[in-house]
């Protein structure tokens, strides 16, 4: 009997090992990092006939999220180069005029209020840590409104929560990061989501509108 292994049986054995050891560190991922920057649509709602400015603090701009998972590596989500995208896609919605603050000492003219976001908490969890197979992020988001005067209108809190099917995703190596940065995106557009259609509802803000309005 031929014994000849060839050089083609060769290569498919070897890339069907590479494969078989892939699949096998499913269970042991060796972390992932997710710095891709998050792009979300204006959403379409009529608009409040209100000029707000919006405050990205440098603390914000810079927030990345880091945490290590026993046995499963580290895991970093860069938050901060997607915050002022997705409070002024947001908020632009909401109002008719949204202005970017540089700074809260020095205000521009005309501005009936600034919006000042942050971001309390963020968690992670892997689908090796639960029974199912989802990536999921969740991000607690402080919104602040003051008025020109500089007097608080609402503390506002946001809990927005994303999560993404690790299966969507063919790449076993880089399934994490792909996963992990659907979920990162689906939990902003939760946040998106909740302030175009949420926060003139709320009644603090729903009073100060009206006043604004109707004065």
């Amino acid at each position: 009997m031929n014994s000849t292994v060839t050089p083609k049986f060769r290569a498919s054995l070897g890339f069907l090992i590479l494969l078989a050891i892939a699949v096998g560190l499913g269970g042991c991922a060796s972390g992932a990092k997710v710095t891709k920057v998050f792009r979300v649509p204006k959403p379409l709602i009529d608009s409040v006939p209100v000029v707000m400015g919006l405050y990205i603090s440098p603390e914000l701009r810079g927030k990345t999220y880091e945490t290590k998972i026993h046995q499963h590596g580290k895991f970093t989500i860069e938050l901060g180069e997607s915050q002022e995208h997705l409070f002024s896609q947001a908020f632009s919605a909401v109002f008719s005029e949204l202005i970017l603050v540089q700074s809260l000492d020095s205000l521009p003219e005309g501005i009936e209020g600034v919006i000042i976001p942050s971001i309390v908490k963020t968690e992670l969890e892997i689908p090796q840590q639960t029974p199912g197979d989802f990536y999921s992020v969740w991000i607690r988001y402080s919104i602040r409104i003051v008025d020109s005067d500089d007097e608080e209108i609402i503390d506002w809190i946001v809990p927005a929560y994303g999560r993404a099917n690790r299966h969507d995703f063919s790449n076993p190596l880089d399934r994490p990061t792909q996963a992990l940065t659907k979920a990162r995106d689906n939990a902003m557009r939760d946040a998106a989501t909740q302030i175009a259609f949420s926060f003139t509802r709320e009644p603090a803000v729903r009073d100060w509108l009206t006043e604004l309005t109707q004065s």
